[in-house]
């Protein structure tokens, strides 16, 4: 709910569902005109919570090494958008102690609850100290979603399931992993949303592949045997046991060269500036980095004028895929079409 003048308005996200409709709106360029950065507040949905199936309150020093999976996990993620690295050795103490995460434990039970508020109001207010607003909205919804947002679970469950079950020889355990389902059609549908922000801001995809190691440390820990739920998802022992087992990440690198329009130069970002290109053949879009070796006069005029001119130019990228769409991409190689080459 907005609430305050429309340039710089304030935003109380009530709940999941709310997030991922204000992140769509985002995405969707609706907030491109802002000219500073709204005031984001998140209700108590955004948290992490792991019910174990037993009835002890007490965390093992099992379950611990998972939380601590993901506290590093926390800390990885705050020094990708404060400092551009994920290297922990660049933050103070008194950083570590902002970020550190307060497990409660429910009377009589393993239920395990963690309040994100706090963490994310750290990570997502140095995310922007150099950054437009329309960008700084996109990813403080999204780093809410991925850390504390229901969808966001599934989705890393789902990847998990799928790539395992690739993996495996044994026809019992093929039609184990085939019969699990975590995401519905809405979530598949939101998931569209988060891939083309990670597309398009690749600290916030660097950020996610953090995340996901800190959720898979998180799964290692549950105990075998037991079923259990995070954030709500029923997971069984079994499953749980089975899909860590896989080594492949989510994302896998590629380098692509083609044919792309230049649809956007965009030199707002705090990490260089951006390139939003269209494949000539699919129509599919999609924004890249520029790798230092292009950022000569030459170079850079030469993706103006291309946007300008609207012609296309062969281009040569690297990058990782995700559900079939291209996130961390950078260029390292544009050049003229030899056909258009002058001679």
């Amino acid at each position: 709910m907005a609430v305050g003048e429309a340039e710089t308005p304030s935003f109380l996200v009530e709940s999941e569902d709310a997030a991922w409709k204000l992140l769509k709106r985002a995405v969707d360029g609706e907030f491109d005109d802002l000219r500073e950065r709204p005031n984001i507040q998140f209700a108590d949905w955004a948290r992490l919570s792991v019910h174990l199936g037993i009835g002890e309150s007490t965390i093992t020093p099992r379950e611990m090494r998972g939380l601590l999976a993901m506290q590093e996990a926390l800390h990885r993620t705050y020094a990708i958008f404060r400092y551009d690295t994920r290297l922990l050795t660049t933050l103070s103490d008194e950083e570590r102690d902002d970020l550190q995460i307060i497990v409660k434990v429910s009377p009589g039970s393993s239920n395990f609850d963690i309040d994100l508020n706090k963490i994310l109001e750290r990570v997502i207010d140095k995310a922007g100290d150099a950054m437009e607003a329309k960008h700084w909205m996109v990813i403080a919804l999204a780093v809410a979603l991925i850390l504390g947002g229901k969808t966001t679970y599934s989705d890393y469950l789902d990847h998990m399931v799928q790539v395992r079950k690739e993996e495996v020889i044994s026809q019992e355990k093929i039609e184990l992993l085939t019969a699990q389902k975590f995401l519905s059609a809405q979530e598949t549908e939101r998931m569209k949303v988060m891939t083309t922000a990670l597309s398009e801001h690749p600290q916030l995809s660097q950020a996610e592949s953090e995340i996901d190691a800190g959720k898979k440390g998180l799964l290692k820990s549950l105990p075998a045997g037991v079923d259990s739920e995070i954030n709500g998802i029923p997971i069984s022992g079994e499953i749980a046991h089975e899909i860590v087992k896989t080594a492949r990440q989510r994302s896998e690198e590629v380098t692509i060269q083609g044919s792309y329009r230049i649809l956007r130069v965009d030199a707002s970002m705090s990490y260089g500036f951006r390139v939003k290109l269209e494949n000539v053949e699919s129509g599919d879009t999609f924004t890249t980095g520029v790798q230092d070796i292009l950022k000569s006069e030459e170079q850079v005029n030469l993706l103006k004028d291309a946007e300008w001119a609207k012609r296309p130019v062969m281009v040569t990228i690297n990058g990782k895929v995700r559900r079939g769409q291209i996130v961390e991409a950078v260029i390292i190689g544009v050049e003229e079409i030899p056909s258009r080459k002058t001679p």
